[in-house]
């Protein structure tokens, strides 16, 4: 699954901020700075692209 996540990172077809909610619950914060080469930031901060937000009125 990390490798998996890894190729999917690196293709851009997944973001930072798509993985992140899934750490510590599904993978640790050492496979998330495996796969983003980012230390995991605990207070939802993320960076390597937008935030997609689906509810957003424009």
């Amino acid at each position: 699954m990390i490798e998996l996540l890894k190729m999917e990172f690196g293709w851009g077809t997944l973001k930072t901020t798509d993985i992140v909610g899934y750490v510590p619950m599904v993978i640790s914060k050492d496979d998330y700075k495996d796969i983003t080469g980012e230390d995991y930031d605990a207070s939802g901060n993320v960076s390597g692209g937008e935030v997609d937000d689906k509810n957003s009125q424009n």
